[in-house]
Parts: structure tokens; C-alpha cells; sequence
């Protein structure tokens, strides 16, 4: 065969690859899109496919037919890929869907690291930035609260303090010394609860008011605050329970609730019952406290009236 024979039928082939060749006069051939190209994964530079969307007037000289719109694509993929296959500025911060990559999302090692071109993130943009580093404690930080008409930050931590911190300035306003570790810190309306060994902490940041709450046994691990109640998770597996006294501008003891055999470490407080996680590896759920709550609520809207 000479060469020019070569040449042809060469050029005919690679032509007909495209979806060129007599039958595109009367019915239109869609060019044929790499399949590895889609899945990221083309090491042929040049390669003989499209590595681009089809619907594209400019990657084909050919009378393109009308657009189709690709419900099945979640992403776009970069027409211009490295020699190596993989781009790694791809869908960073840009339009459109982003996805995830799948390694990194099971905690798994990612071949491409930083040069992946899915997320290793849940999320990416300007829109999050760390603003400062508040930095003080000595040791675990064990709770962390903004109280409710306040600019100010409140910590609780292991080394036995209590921080206030300045919202605007992001500066250490005061330090408290508790003089034991602190188990937890919430707040709850105006009020800070710091939970320490055989004690609660309360303050109001309004009016300045201080008192201490007295019955756990051991260290307060968690507590949780709903429609006037206080709970608390202590260090023996109880859970103690105050309600708020508006005439007294006080917590008052209202019920204490066992059933944990070691120390109780998160309350929640949902849909009228209290879920309790212990050290014991279990969670249990008080019903009963549907009752306690609404009695108690009852109770002080009776002696309000009066």
C-alpha cells in the first residue's frame, strides 16, 4: 500500500473515531467522549476521544445537534487535563456541585493527597475563616457558653478556671479560679452553670447574682437546662434535678433520678424525657420527667395566680 493509500485510509479511520464518514450526511453521529477522561482517569496525551463535552459547538467542526441537558452530571470535569490525568485545581471555590472524595470521607489515605481533585472537606469558600485563637487554659477545655444579652465568652477548664472572654477584642476579660477541675460549663438565659466536684457554680450575668447549688456526690460531668429545670450528671451515676424559683430568683431541689451505675457524662433534654449517657456504655431514657416538669410548671403557675 503507498503511502498516500496510508495516509487515507489513516485519516478515515481517525475521522470515523469522531463520527465523521458518509453516514453523519444523513444522521447525525455523536462524537465519542473518552470514558476515562470522565472518570478522571486519561493518561493518553493526545488521545484519539473527546475530552470534552460533546454538546460543544467549538469541539467539533461537524453541524452540531441541538444541546442536551446532562441531568446525570453532578459536577464538571476540566477539558484540559494534565499528561498525567489528574488536574488539581478542578471545582476548588468554583460553581456548580462539589464532590467529596470518597477515601477521605472513610478516613482513608487519598493516593493523590492535596493534589485531588475532590474535596478532602465538608466545605470550601471564603465564608469560613478563623477569625482568633483564644488562648489561655492550662489544661482540657471542658465547656464553653454564651450567655443570652452578653458579649462576653465564657470557659470552663481542667486547670481549675473559668475565662471570660471579650467578643469584640477576643481578649481574656477576667480569670475565675475555681479551685477544682471544672466537668462542664452551659448556660442557660442569662445564667453560667459550672459543674465542679460536689458543686454547682451559678451566676447571672445580668444582676451579678452568685450562689452555689449543693447534692452531687462527686464530679459534675454534664448538665442541661429545659422549661425552668436544671440537670445534673454526676460522678456517682445520679442525676440531679432543680427547678427555677422566679419569686426566689433561685434554684430549688426537685427530684434526683438513679438508675446509672457510674458516672453519667451527656444529658439531653428532648420531646419531654431526658436521655442520659453513662461510663456504664449505656443510654437511658427518663419518662418520668414529663411528669416532674409539667407538675413543677403547674405548680408555679398555681402559686404565681395566688
Amino acid at each position: 500500500m503507498d503511502m498516500e493509500s496510508m495516509e487515507r485510509n489513516g485519516n478515515k479511520r481517525i475521522f470515523q473515531r469522531l463520527g465523521g464518514g458518509p453516514s453523519s450526511t444523513s444522521s447525525y453521529s455523536r462524537p465519542k467522549v473518552c470514558h476515562f477522561w470522565l472518570a478522571g482517569r486519561c493518561t493518553k496525551n493526545p488521545c484519539s476521544y473527546l475530552h470534552s463535552d460533546p454538546s460543544d459547538s467549538s469541539s467539533t467542526s461537524m453541524a452540531a445537534p441541538p444541546k442536551r441537558i446532562h441531568q446525570n452530571l453532578t459536577y464538571r470535569r476540566n477539558p484540559n487535563p494534565n499528561p498525567n490525568g489528574h488536574s488539581s485545581n478542578w471545582g476548588r471555590g468554583q460553581g456548580g456541585k462539589e464532590k467529596v472524595c470518597n477515601f477521605w470521607m472513610a478516613g482513608k489515605k487519598c493516593a493523590y493527597g492535596e493534589k485531588c481533585k475532590y474535596l478532602h472537606s465538608w466545605s470550601v469558600g471564603d465564608e469560613i475563616s478563623l477569625l482568633t485563637r483564644l488562648e489561655g487554659h492550662q489544661k482540657a477545655i471542658t465547656g464553653i457558653a454564651l450567655p443570652s444579652g452578653s458579649d462576653k465568652l465564657y470557659s470552663g477548664s481542667k486547670d481549675g478556671s473559668v475565662r471570660v472572654w471579650d467578643c469584640q477584642s477576643g481578649q481574656c476579660a477576667t480569670v475565675v479560679n475555681m479551685g477544682a477541675e471544672v466537668g462542664c460549663l452551659i448556660s442557660e438565659g442569662p445564667w453560667v452553670l459550672v459543674g465542679i466536684p460536689n458543686s454547682i457554680k451559678v451566676w447571672n450575668t445580668q444582676t451579678v447574682t452568685e450562689m452555689s447549688l449543693s447534692g452531687p456526690a462527686g464530679q459534675v460531668y454534664a448538665m442541661a437546662a429545659s422549661n425552668g429545670m436544671l440537670f445534673a450528671g454526676t460522678q456517682d451515676g445520679n442525676i440531679l434535678v432543680w427547678r427555677f424559683s422566679p419569686a426566689g430568683n433561685c434554684f430549688e431541689p426537685a427530684a434526683s433520678l438513679k438508675g446509672h451505675s457510674l458516672a453519667v457524662v451527656s444529658l439531653v433534654v428532648g420531646a419531654n424525657r431526658l436521655y442520659s449517657s453513662s461510663m456504664d456504655n449505656t443510654i437511658k431514657v427518663s419518662q418520668h420527667v414529663t411528669f416532674v416538669i409539667v407538675f413543677l410548671s403547674l405548680l408555679d403557675q398555681l402559686l404565681f395566680e395566688r
